[in-house]
């Protein structure tokens, strides 16, 4: 797209581990302001989280 910076991110846990962590503790530890949004609501309930040695991601 113009004028916007793309970067690729690999659906794996090795690549998703970090983000899905931070946010997770940010969740927890109430630092996560929320505004009802439907979408939002949406893509969280489909959201699964899967472990592979130790490391975390989302699906």
């Amino acid at each position: 797209m113009q004028g916007y910076e793309v970067t690729e991110v690999f659906q794996s846990h090795k690549s998703l581990n970090e983000s899905t962590q931070g946010f997770r503790e940010q969740v927890y530890s109430g630092n996560i302001i929320y505004v009802y949004n439907p979408l939002l609501n949406y893509a969280m309930g489909n959201t699964v989280i899967k472990q592979n040695n130790g490391l975390i991601k989302n699906r």
